[in-house]
């Protein structure tokens, strides 16, 4: 809702079965739920869900997913790519 008033250009949602998605079609906003993985959740998140973006252009959909999709230090998914790690 806050994207699609203007109030915010970027909003961070959690999709496990359309949570991102439906809204953002609901609402004239674009909504994206990203490949399980690629962007890093934190171990109490484990789940289903996804994490992506929602945002009203394209542009910045493009550009939060770069962000988003970036290694995170703490992300579950990304541990074994910190220094000095065994896989």
């Amino acid at each position: 809702v806050a994207v699609a008033a203007g109030i915010v250009p970027i909003a961070h949602g959690m999709d496990g079965g359309g949570s991102i998605r439906v809204p953002a079609s609901m609402s004239g906003i674009l909504g994206l739920a990203t490949t399980f993985g690629r962007v890093g959740t934190y171990r109490d998140a484990l789940s289903v869900a996804k994490t992506g973006p929602m945002t009203a252009t394209v542009t910045d959909l493009a550009v939060s997913y770069l962000a988003m999709s970036q290694v995170q230090p703490k992300s579950f998914q990304h541990e074994h790519l910190l220094p000095g790690r065994i896989p």
